[in-house]
């Protein structure tokens, strides 16, 4: 994993420029892309391919939208899985009729991972909580997708709470929130960017275009008062 400190980008529309691009680097092979919080007030943004090529250009054009530099993240990669505990909810995205002029979004004034990054940026110290987004693209802008939210510490109940209560700022975008069987497993492939295609015909809803990924995983939008 490679990690880009988050600044604010202006709008929807530079969002879905920079998943276009991400989706167009990325072509042949898999992607993850991450919103964290690690305890200390500032989120940052996150990338991770089997390929480490994909993974390095993937985080150098992340960081260029942002003003940026990137820096390694391995480390927390190791903090994560060896936390004692972990919860972990799936986000499956709902039918929103998403335009590709960015109208669909409803954003005015206000980015609507707001109450997303607030939480991330209030993660306690020791405990680290994020949002994945996993994906391999198919033709027309499409891609076959994988998403979770998780929260990683020392207390069970907390890990959980704080799981759900990062899943639940996803309502608003179009997100169904549903637990899993074996939420390590699936914590471990999302980290390392799995995403089989092969039964992405028996989940149609994980086939989503570039702007819907884009209201999902998006650097924090700046906010004007008007």
């Amino acid at each position: 994993m490679v990690l880009v400190p988050s600044r604010p980008i202006l709008s929807p529309r530079q969002a879905e420029r920079l998943m276009s691009a991400l989706w167009q680097q990325s072509a042949g092979a898999t992607l993850a892309l991450f919103l964290l919080g690690r305890g200390d007030g500032e989120p940052v943004l996150g990338a991770a391919s089997p390929n480490p090529l994909v993974e390095e250009d993937a985080a150098d054009v992340i960081a260029r939208a942002v003003e940026s530099a990137a820096e390694p993240g391995f480390v927390l990669v190791e903090e994560i899985l060896s936390a004692p505990f972990v919860g972990v909810r799936h986000i499956t995205p709902m039918f929103r009729d998403f335009k590709t002029d960015s109208r669909a979004w409803g954003w005015d004034r206000a980015d609507n991972l707001h109450d997303t990054y607030d939480l991330l940026a209030r993660v306690p110290a020791g405990r680290i909580a994020g949002f994945a987004l996993a994906f391999r693209t198919l033709p027309g802008l499409n891609a076959a997708t994988s998403m979770m939210v998780f929260a990683a510490g020392a207390v069970r109940h907390e890990s959980e709470r704080a799981s759900f209560a990062l899943a639940a700022t996803f309502a608003g975008t179009g997100a169904r929130v549903s637990r899993l069987l074996n939420p390590r497993r699936f914590l471990r492939r999302t980290l390392s960017a799995q995403v089989a295609t092969s039964v992405s015909w028996l989940r149609p809803h994980s086939v989503i275009r570039v702007e819907e990924m884009s209201a999902f995983w998006h650097p924090r939008l700046t906010e004007r008062a008007s």
